[in-house]
């Protein structure tokens, strides 16, 4: 439930690959799909204002190369694409990151 005490319905699906094509280099992708529906409200704090039911659609993408420098040293250079539409003014969003990592194991 939410903060105006309606029921939120939400599924999730998620297509992940992988792939180490070779002992040093390590490939991964992922497409996320999320979809909400948050439900009437049941309380409206703004009583001339109309409440409507809000519903997002939510896509992300994310793609990562790793490279194993050594044993105990990897680099990782990863991108995600983010989006989401909504039926509530102001939600909609859409973002991209990219990121660099370098990872020490001991």
């Amino acid at each position: 439930t939410g903060a105006l005490g309606e029921s939120s319905t939400s599924s999730n699906y998620t297509l992940q690959l992988s792939s180490d094509p070779t002992p040093r280099w390590r490939f991964s992708g992922a497409l996320t799909h999320r979809d909400v529906d948050y439900g009437d409200p049941v309380f409206n704090l703004r009583a001339p204002l109309r409440l409507t039911a809000r519903h997002d659609r939510y896509w992300e993408s994310n793609l990562q190369l790793t490279y194993l420098i050594t044993g105990w040293l990897s680099a990782s250079l990863d991108t995600a694409i983010r989006s989401n539409e909504s039926t509530l003014r102001g939600a909609d969003f859409s973002n991209r990151i990219v990121g660099l990592t370098f990872a020490f194991r001991f």
